[in-house]
């Protein structure tokens, strides 16, 4: 209680490893989003493709760039935390019905 009344609060350690290599790995999604999103527009004026209705773009597609670049770093950061959640169930899942398989292979 001592730190807390003398209303000095210990320096927190905010950057550690861990956390610089998810912001690299923030990055590295954000561009790869910006490159592909940026391919498939150009890609779609050289075909004078039109997906969107020029009245609804104030300018260029530039806002489509920075949406693909922060779904894509949504979709890499979340997507292992959601695979591994699955995989845990679907073992579990199988943990229950492993007596039943053995009973079944057995009578057959």
């Amino acid at each position: 209680m001592d730190i807390l009344e003398q209303g000095s609060l210990p320096p927190l350690m905010i950057y550690n490893k861990n956390t610089i290599h998810i912001f690299y790995r923030a990055l590295q999604l954000f561009i790869f989003g910006c490159i592909l999103s940026t391919v498939l527009i150009s890609c779609q004026y050289e075909h004078n493709i039109s997906l969107f209705d020029s009245r609804l773009l104030l300018r260029r597609a530039i806002w489509i760039i920075s949406f693909c670049g922060f779904s894509a770093v949504f979709i890499g950061l979340f997507y292992p935390n959601i695979a591994k959640q699955s995989d845990i169930l679907s073992a579990l899942e199988y943990d229950k019905k492993k007596p039943q398989i053995f009973r079944f292979e057995f009578l057959s």
